[in-house]
């Protein structure tokens, strides 16, 4: 008898065991193949609540639990961060939209500098794309500040740009070259992230 019972009892368990993996085996998808629209249009400001206000307006299918938030120039990844459920984790989807200030592509908002003794500036612009900006209401740009490079922007006559430049107030750098990484921001946006190099 107490064998019969055992024979039960491992099949009873085995049985539990494997409907608990079936019942955790679903897949998860790609947060990527959920998005129903990725232009979000005009968004004057982005602040990091009204760019989330927008995607969830125009995706409103998309389970937000432990979604994460990139704001970039004119691009928006979200992500599907740790301890989420719903999509793979690691998973993003970028989204695009349009604000008042923007630096080169979507994809690369990088400005690269190289620093050395005949090469002690650079310059770049970010676009004014909407001539109502007024960086007393709009907020200025804003970058931290930095030991090596003094940085300076102003706006050109028209209000169609913001020239920003780079300075290097090194006079001897200690190792062979020095790579340094900045970052211009407005609001909750990376503007640029500048690459810059010491030779």
């Amino acid at each position: 008898m107490k064998k019969i019972i055992l024979t039960m009892l491992s099949g009873l368990v085995a049985a539990t065991t494997s409907s608990m993996v079936v019942s955790c085996g679903k897949s998860r998808v790609d947060l990527n193949s959920v998005i129903q629209e990725r232009n979000l249009g005009f968004i004057p400001i982005p602040k990091r609540e009204l760019v989330l206000d927008r995607i969830k307006e125009l995706n409103p299918d998309i389970n937000y639990l432990r979604i994460g938030l990139k704001i970039g120039s004119n691009i928006a990844t979200i992500s599907q961060l740790a301890g989420g459920i719903a999509y793979k984790i690691g998973s993003t989807a970028k989204l695009y939209y349009n604000s008042k200030l923007s630096y080169g592509g979507a994809d690369e908002p990088n400005f690269k500098c190289n620093f050395n003794e005949f090469q002690r500036k650079g310059s770049f612009i970010i676009n004014i794309l909407d001539k109502t900006y007024d960086p007393k209401i709009d907020q200025k740009i804003y970058y931290g500040l930095d030991t090596h490079v003094d940085i300076t922007h102003v706006i050109d006559k028209n209000n169609d740009f913001i020239i920003v430049t780079l300075e290097n107030k090194t006079t001897e750098i200690d190792d062979e070259y020095l790579e340094e990484n900045l970052t211009i921001y407005w609001h909750d946006a990376f503007l640029v992230d500048i690459d810059i190099t010491f030779i």
